[in-house]
């Protein structure tokens, strides 16, 4: 804003955060957001959801208003609603600066760059969440000692854990890891499961074979899951063949049924600090984010992986005023100035080429840039060719840690 600091600018619907919803009848009838999530009950062969889980595949999974689409053609025009949005209160803005999950490889990242030409408008950078969460937290400027930070996000349909150092200017990542299916959502079929196996025994009936009690049920058990992270127990209305019943919901139940999902989250925080070569001991800070870290058993699951350790609860703008401090960064870099932080980041995912093993004749990962590599890197491997002055070959990039290149992204 004029006072030089960073300022929410809420949607077109007066909404502080836009669901990733999209709602495509017909060329002439479409909806982005909150609107298309009040529709979507009516019009169920015709929404797209949690649009993010699928960029870097050639199509989101299900037709939309029975058209197949392009994960990044839909997050297209979310970023083309939010753009406008945001230009009814700065004025017209053509550069943007986009944060995208730290788990997200090259495939991903090209997919979202890709959205951004769909909107029109002109990138200026890529950040990850985590990265935009850290300068948010110290407010662009970096402590004068070293602090180790592990920063855990969850939001509605991922999971990202980084560790980073700051100190000195320099904001620097050391590792990461994440899950692109281990969010909100997952906990909220939790609930989902839940109700329809209760109510098979009771009635007779499940209403996740029906389409729309389907989504009836997925959206209460959103809203009971939100609830439950501040009461023990609630009841919601379902809807079955010929009348409403009532079900009651505890947060006990939940957090029983969510064990496996809490210790998927355990893994990839201890798998994150392992890689960085740190103890427990040697973090500092751990700032936890997204709108599922309001659950009181994702915060206790966190704590317990650092017992001694501060944990700060970010507000639910940090991704957001972190993203708008590094366009300020990118700004200075490309007016050919210093910034007042220099931003250090890794390599997401690994990349590597689909080899043969001479021995075995089995296709593997011939891995050439490992996963939490520092960027920009420049690297480079020999292989050899299968045959002895072989003239031609054909060269496939394959993304992933995996050593089978059928379990990565080609």
């Amino acid at each position: 804003n004029t006072n030089g600091s960073c300022q929410s600018v809420l949607d077109g619907d007066g909404h502080a955060v836009t669901p990733s919803t999209v709602l495509i009848v017909d060329a002439m009838d479409t909806a982005i957001g909150k609107k298309a999530v009040d529709r979507g009950g009516k019009n169920l062969d015709c929404i797209g959801e949690e649009i993010k889980r699928y960029m870097g595949r050639p199509k989101y999974p299900s037709p939309i208003g029975g058209q197949v689409y392009p994960p990044s053609v839909l997050v297209g025009l979310l970023i083309a609603k939010v753009a406008s949005d945001v230009q009814r209160v700065v004025g017209q803005c053509k550069q943007l600066v986009l944060a995208v999950p730290t788990n997200f490889g090259e495939v991903r990242r090209e997919a979202m760059q890709h959205a951004v030409e769909i909107a029109g408008l002109d990138l200026v950078g890529l950040v990850d969440e985590s990265v935009a969460s850290a300068l948010a937290f110290y407010d662009g400027v970096m402590p004068k000692d070293s602090e180790n930070i592990v920063v855990v996000d969850i939001g509605a349909g991922k999971l990202d854990v980084a560790a980073l150092n700051s100190g000195s200017g320099t904001l620097t990542v050391l590792s990461s890891d994440g899950d692109p299916h281990l969010g909100g959502v997952d906990f909220d079929e939790v609930l989902v499961d839940l109700i329809g196996e209760g109510l098979v025994v009771a009635y007779g009936y499940d209403p996740r074979g029906q389409q729309l009690h389907a989504r009836q049920l997925m959206r209460g058990c959103k809203g009971a899951r939100e609830r439950l992270s501040a009461v023990e127990t609630i009841k919601i209305q379902v809807q079955i063949p010929g009348k409403t019943t009532t079900v009651t919901l505890s947060r006990a139940k939940l957090e029983e049924l969510s064990a496996e999902l809490l210790e998927r989250i355990r893994v990839i925080i201890e798998g994150v600090v392992a890689t960085a070569k740190w103890q427990v001991s040697d973090v500092d800070k751990v700032l936890l984010g997204g709108g599922a870290s309001a659950m009181p058993m994702v915060r206790q699951i966190v704590e317990s992986c650092f017992p001694e350790v501060e944990v700060v609860h970010l507000p639910e703008n940090s991704v957001a005023n972190g993203a708008a401090i590094y366009a300020g960064i990118r700004q200075t870099i490309l007016a050919g100035e210093t910034p007042s932080v220099k931003v250090e980041a890794v390599t997401a995912r690994a990349l590597g080429m689909r080899g043969t093993n001479v021995k075995t004749g089995e296709h593997v990962n011939a891995v050439v840039l490992p996963k939490d590599t520092r960027r920009p890197v420049k690297i480079s491997r020999i292989l050899k060719t299968h045959q002895a002055n072989q003239r031609n070959l054909m060269v496939q990039l394959i993304e992933g840690e995996s050593a089978n290149p059928d379990e990565c992204i080609h």
